[in-house]
């Protein structure tokens, strides 16, 4: 988590356990809601970076490496 200069102000890891899809997916929120329930203030925004091709409605169309096809990340909620 980083607060309005950049600087880190938190962190959070949860192992990928070989999971991929919707089950990474789910790993992804888990994570936010980690970090969420660590925050002192209004979080203003939200950033989640994704391999391969991605939509602009947030569905990972595909990412080889990882076995992600057609996955939708952005309509994921915690």
């Amino acid at each position: 988590m980083l607060d309005l200069f950049g600087t880190v102000v938190a962190r959070h890891r949860v192992p990928l356990e070989e999971r991929t899809g919707e089950d990474a997916v789910d790993l992804v929120v888990e994570l936010t809601a980690a970090l969420l329930a660590t925050a002192e203030r209004p979080v203003l925004g939200i950033g989640i970076g994704s391999p391969g091709v991605v939509d602009t409605e947030g569905v990972v169309l595909s990412a080889p490496n990882l076995g992600w096809h057609d996955v939708e990340l952005q309509s994921a909620s915690a």
